[in-house]
């Protein structure tokens, strides 16, 4: 049955639970981490360019299997055993980045290309069952709501771990003490004997600090070091649980769309292994129907170009912003500021769009992201990186809730899962373009700006495209190859 509560809401609550992935891990603590302690911190355009190919990289993965994949879960019924498959992985490989020790950005790499694997992996099963929960007059608010839960769930996360990065005392990685007196020291607000009468009143966790000033064998300016290392080591094992508890919460809240969510059942449905085997003849024939259904294929293309540029935005803007000086605190805060507005605003986007139709509201998103992109280029203080995610955050879950949304309306229902990976496919495709562009012409110019400046040309391709895709033709056909 489409259009109940249940079965709505069960599958909305995925995108609260893997957003956690998206929020804490992808657009906000990896990134920061991976320049400052797993690559080389003094060579922030070599860490743009590591990030940039992980990302990419984790892009081919998916793309590559993406189509075959859907194939196959629409051929044996199997949609929800792929999304737990993908779940699965990405809440293993979230969780072990506990485990990286500093300068070891290879391993760090590794996991978090697998991790995104299961992110992205898990989202062509999770939009395949789309179709199945929601009508077509509730497909636009449907796809919105789980945009929305998802801002909402990842950004709820994402601010216990920024208080976890920000105040790790209140946590237990460090004692609140010697915190705060590696906090007076970086304001200059604490005398060297002062500094002493805190760390001789501190407990046996830090017998080295206390033995260290009780012998007196080292300079003031080393014992000072010692007390800051503290504060950045008790800093680095919050970040680093960050990543656990989004294991936990990813995990934890993919239970009701696996337990509530009915997948439809199909009355030529067959056994994974024989799946397989028919996936590879009906992928092949979904290439040829995408021919001649070519509303869909101009969609898919636009698609391709504008999603790639707003991905590469998710993905690279904490690194841009560490890139141009910015502190990691004001990034963070930045990041929760996206969140929050856009879950409201992922909502307005979807009345918006019954005003004026799902593609021109689209198409204002391509355009709002072009000027976005313009001003990132000429960014130079904090406060432009707030008003540009203020931004941002008006658009970003309007944007992709609603092609997801359109694009259901233009493909045949019974073959769903198959079609969205062709739709997850081009974007991850296009998701190898944006970061290794953005990455490699920063690398070869050394200027970051030039690189984001690059993601210009992703939204005017795909905007110009845009404007020649008929939707209304593309429903005719859709409900035309369902009927034949």
């Amino acid at each position: 049955m489409l259009d109940q509560r249940r079965s709505i809401w069960s599958w909305a609550f995925y995108d609260w639970a893997n957003s956690a992935f998206a929020t804490t891990v992808m657009a906000g603590f990896f990134p920061i981490f991976f320049k400052a302690y797993w690559a080389n911190p003094e060579a922030p355009e070599e860490s743009t360019f590591y990030l940039g190919l992980a990302n990419s990289l984790a892009s081919i993965i998916v793309a590559a299997l993406a189509p075959f994949l859907g194939a196959v879960a629409d051929k044996g019924t199997a949609k929800k055993k792929f999304l737990m498959l993908f779940a699965f992985l990405g809440v293993i490989m979230s969780g072990s980045l506990w485990m990286v020790a500093q300068g070891h950005w290879q391993m760090a790499a590794a996991f978090y290309v697998l991790a995104t694997v299961g992110f992205s992996g898990g989202n062509i099963f999770y939009d395949s069952l789309l179709p199945g929960v929601a009508s077509a007059k509730k497909v636009d608010y449907v796809s919105s709501l789980g945009f929305s839960m998802g801002y909402i769930g990842g950004g709820l996360l994402f601010l216990v771990n920024v208080i976890m990065y920000l105040k790790p005392e209140i946590f237990g990685f460090i004692s609140g003490d010697l915190a705060a007196a590696a906090r007076q020291i970086k304001s200059e607000a604490i005398g060297f004997e002062e500094l002493k009468m805190v760390v001789f009143g501190l407990d046996d966790r830090y017998a080295m600090i206390v033995q260290a000033f009780t012998t007196n064998t080292q300079s003031e300016s080393d014992l000072i070091k010692l007390v800051t290392a503290a504060l950045g080591s008790a800093e680095a094992a919050a970040i680093k649980a960050s990543f656990l508890s989004v294991a936990v919460w990813w995990g934890l809240f993919s239970i009701p769309i696996i337990l509530f969510v009915e997948e439809p059942k199909l009355l030529n449905s067959v056994p994974i292994h024989k799946a397989i085997k028919l996936g590879w003849l009906q992928l092949l024939n979904t290439l040829k129907e995408i021919r001649h259904l070519k509303v869909v294929g101009l969609f898919l293309l636009a698609y391709w170009f504008y999603i790639d540029g707003v991905d590469t935005i998710i993905r690279m803007a904490v690194d841009y912003g560490s890139s141009l000086g910015f502190p990691a605190s004001s990034l963070i805060t930045a990041l929760l500021m996206v969140q929050f507005v856009a879950f409201p605003a992922t909502l307005v986007y979807s009345w918006y769009t019954s005003k004026v139709g799902p593609k021109n509201a689209v198409y204002t998103g391509i355009v709002a992201y072009s000027i976005f992109t313009i001003l990132g280029f000429f960014m130079t203080t904090v406060s432009h990186f707030y008003m540009l995610a203020f931004g941002i955050g008006l658009f970003q879950g309007g944007i992709q809730a609603i092609s997801r949304s359109l694009y259901s309306r233009i493909i045949p229902k019974d073959k769903a899962a198959e079609f969205y990976g062709f739709f997850n496919m081009l974007g991850k495709f296009a998701a190898v373009l944006g970061p290794a562009m953005m990455g490699t012409i920063t690398m070869v110019t050394g200027n970051v700006r030039s690189g984001i400046l690059s993601v210009l040309l992703l939204f005017i391709a795909g905007g110009i495209l845009l404007r020649l895709v008929d939707i209304k033709l593309g429903e005719e056909t859709a409900k035309k190859h369902l009927a034949g």
